[in-house]
């Protein structure tokens, strides 16, 4: 069981947003408005499943890579500290969180802090609320993950093609490109509102006690 999560846990945050990425990349058209992902096959002579699995192990990696970037930039900064924090000081209802719930939040995901010992202290007492708190962070890093992928795939289109072309819902790419733009608020509210439960449960488990 342990094992399918983990699995479980790097398609989700890290496999599936990057290859978003990567596929968005593939997506642009060269010159001759030819798509990428139509040439690279021919240049490096590999079939269609070398392609997909090439998509999958790079889309892991850039998963990876963008994890920290998203975090910082769109969960911490964006999100918590210029949206809900700021809001939540005028909208005392918004998402039944008070100001200082952000705020707690904003300095839990701080990148420095050190949960280590915190996570030595669930993982000896806890098996069962240890799995809980990687469920929990494996929803948050594939929604800023997914936010991250959409920005990504909006500025390359938006750069490539123009506002005028993309804007006249002439092609695919310009419903995709209104997807995403919709997409963003959403995933970064549910990343916000499963970081709740993570740090939530962090707190409670590292400071459980077994009954004597």
């Amino acid at each position: 069981m342990d094992r399918f999560f983990k699995i479980m846990y790097d398609f989700f945050a890290f496999a599936f947003p990057g290859a978003c990425i990567v596929v968005s990349v593939l997506l642009l058209s060269n010159n001759d408005a030819e798509l990428f992902y139509k040439i690279l096959p021919k240049v490096f002579r590999v079939n269609i499943w070398e392609t997909y699995v090439a998509i999958a192990l790079l889309g892991y990696l850039v998963g990876y890579l963008i994890k920290p970037l998203a975090r910082f930039f769109l969960l911490r900064l964006l999100a918590l500290k210029l949206y809900y924090i700021k809001l939540c000081r005028n909208v005392s209802w918004l998402g039944g969180h008070k100001a200082k719930d952000y705020e707690e939040l904003y300095e839990f995901l701080f990148l420095t802090r050190d949960h280590s010992r915190r996570f030595i202290r669930i993982r000896e007492r806890t098996r069962n609320a240890y799995q809980y708190i990687e469920f929990w962070d494996m929803h948050v890093t594939m929604s800023h993950n997914l936010a991250a992928a959409c920005i990504i795939f909006i500025a390359l289109h938006l750069s490539r093609a123009g506002f005028s072309k993309i804007f006249a819902f002439e092609s695919p790419i310009s419903v995709a490109i209104l997807v995403a733009i919709i997409a963003i608020p959403i995933l970064l509210n549910r990343s916000v509102y499963y970081a709740f439960w993570w740090m939530n449960d962090i707190k409670e488990a590292s400071s459980y006690k077994e009954p004597k």
